[in-house]
């Protein structure tokens, strides 16, 4: 080998020992500065002793319309019996991973107090307009505090005290947004919100504008076409029961069953009108995690596994396969819709859009709310189905 040659090598070599000596050099300077910076960072930190917040979240619940031409497909006795068990929750509820809470209480505005609440908050108001209903606001109050809470020294005082407040009335108003929750499955189509306020300290922190719960034409519907059967459950079952699926209070769906629950909580939300065949797609997300297994044929699949659960179909027999099919025209692009903006909602295309999405919103909706209260009856988080051989005519069996 020339001299040239391993003179090359080696400066080659040493080139390249230099460089990564000096790319590590830069890596561990980096670690270090991290590491100091992480350092700074925690002594700026430190624990703020916050004191007790009185956090209140403000329900107005929708009394029934008293119109002589409608009929509602529920007695008011029943909606009564619903408030008074919504203003009876259960401990659990008031208890949290997150906050200190003590002196938990709720109470029904009645009365004067309650319509001074409504119009100095404008509840339920449209277009400046008072609306035709009513509402009965419930309060869900306690004080509390949060378990955790460090902060950078940066911040005042004040600042501390309002970020700590907001954070409690937000947290508080999430153990009462799951009881909520609760009722809106028990009671379905009888209880209905208006707009939700999270407050602490006589502070308004939040308006929750999008959690209504579903309308009691859910109810007619489902009595109209025999099927599938919803009840009125008790809301502490409701509640004893969501507090075994995975995720719950964690406000996430996890498993199949966590995935539906979470699905029919997206049906809940108030929407523009030509938004609803978002109604339609988040059923069937929740339903498809329910009900079908793989790719393929997954109408078949609901339409049978939804009749093994809930009962045969003896009307309207073909409704599971219409919707889906429905759903698959909708989803790839085949059906008309009018433009999010559309103000002509008395064209034909309009009302022929809405009539068409609407019915099979509610067959949808109907049919994953009906499998939910089926599951809390029978006290499971998980839906599994087989098959069977029986016993059939001679010469023959029957698979199930």
């Amino acid at each position: 080998m020339s001299s040239h040659r391993v003179m090359r090598q080696f400066q080659t070599m040493r080139s390249f020992n230099l460089g990564y000596c000096h790319l590590a050099g830069l890596d561990f300077i980096s670690r270090m500065k991290q590491t100091k910076q992480n350092s700074r960072t925690a002594t700026r930190r430190r624990p703020y002793a916050a004191a007790y917040v009185n956090a209140t979240t403000f329900v107005p619940v929708v009394v029934p319309l008293k119109l002589p031409r409608l009929r509602l497909p529920f007695d008011k006795h029943e909606w009564r019996s619903a408030v008074n068990e919504l203003c009876a929750p259960p401990n659990q509820v008031f208890l949290s991973d997150e906050l200190e809470i003590r002196r938990s209480s709720v109470t029904e505005l009645k009365g004067a107090e309650s319509n001074k609440f409504r119009i100095t908050h404008r509840i339920g108001y449209v277009a400046g307009m008072k609306p035709l209903w009513e509402v009965v606001i419930i309060a869900y109050s306690a004080q509390a505090k949060l378990k955790k809470f460090c902060v950078e020294r940066r911040y005042s005082n004040q600042e501390l005290n309002d970020i700590h407040e907001q954070l409690v009335a937000e947290a508080f108003a999430r153990r009462i947004r799951r009881w909520l929750v609760a009722s809106l499955l028990a009671r379905t189509g009888i209880l209905r919100f208006s707009d939700i306020l999270v407050t602490s300290n006589d502070k308004l922190w939040r308006r929750d504008e999008d959690f209504h719960g579903l309308c009691f034409e859910h109810l007619e519907v489902a009595q109209k076409m025999k099927w599938p059967p919803i009840q009125a459950l008790s809301i502490v079952l409701v509640w004893k029961w969501l507090q075994k699926v995975p995720g719950f209070n964690n406000d996430f769906g996890v498993t199949e069953v966590g995935r539906a629950l979470a699905a029919f909580t997206h049906l809940l939300r108030r929407r523009h009108p030509t938004a609803v065949g978002e109604v339609l797609l988040w059923a069937l997300f929740g339903l498809e995690a329910l009900y079908t297994r793989g790719t393929s044929e997954l109408g078949a699949q609901l339409s049978v596994k939804t009749q093994l659960l809930l009962g045969e179909q003896q009307e309207f027999k073909k409704v599971i396969t219409r919707m889906y099919s429905y759903r698959s025209r909708l989803t790839h692009g085949d059906v008309p819709i009018p433009m999010h903006y559309c103000e002509y909602d008395g064209l034909a295309e309009y009302e022929s859009f809405l009539t068409e999405v609407e019915d099979q919103n509610y067959v949808a909706a109907n049919v994953l709310l009906s499998s939910l209260q089926a599951l809390v009856l029978r006290n499971a988080t998980e839906l599994k189905f087989q098959w069977r051989i029986v016993d059939g005519p001679p010469n023959s069996v029957l698979i199930r």
